[in-house]
């Protein structure tokens, strides 16, 4: 869920979707509509807080 939050994050970034959109598409809950999954590759847990 986090690689595809990101990857949503990086289409926001370069333009490709808006910021009103982002809404939308976390509402709809369809993968389809959402960014590319990024690769694992570099993602680490770094610190929990409760």
């Amino acid at each position: 869920m986090v690689r595809i939050i990101v990857g949503t994050l990086l289409y926001l970034n370069d333009g490709k979707i808006t910021l009103r959109q982002l809404p939308e598409i976390i509402s709809s809950k369809d993968r389809k509509s959402a960014g590319k999954t990024v690769s694992a590759k570099g993602l680490f847990l770094d610190e929990i807080n409760y």
